[in-house]
């Protein structure tokens, strides 16, 4: 009788460290393929951009990727104030400042 419980207290702790190796493979295969799938995403879904110079009053579907160098809130003087006008200062890939 002993040595049925020897052999099944040695199955038991193979079942447990086979049962351990594959939720770490399953783990590892998990982190693979989110990385796959996020390499995909960044090479193939790249947005194309308009430059502010392609952005005219004639063009209405347009996405552009600008930098805020300067940035003017208007406000009324009521109380509360409401915002009368936003002044942005937009910077593009293609343009750059001297300094």
């Amino acid at each position: 009788m002993a040595s049925i419980s020897f052999h099944y207290f040695e199955w038991s702790c193979c079942y447990y460290y086979l049962l351990n190796l594959i939720c770490f493979l399953l783990l590892l295969l998990r982190i693979f393929i989110q990385k796959i799938i996020v390499m995909h995403f960044s090479l193939q879904g790249r947005m194309e951009y308009s430059l502010l110079k392609d952005v005219t009053s004639e063009s209405q579907h347009w996405t552009v990727r600008t930098r805020v160098v300067r940035f003017s809130e208007y406000v009324s003087n009521d109380d509360p104030p409401k915002i009368l006008r936003l002044d942005l200062i937009l910077l593009d890939e293609e343009v750059f400042i001297h300094s």
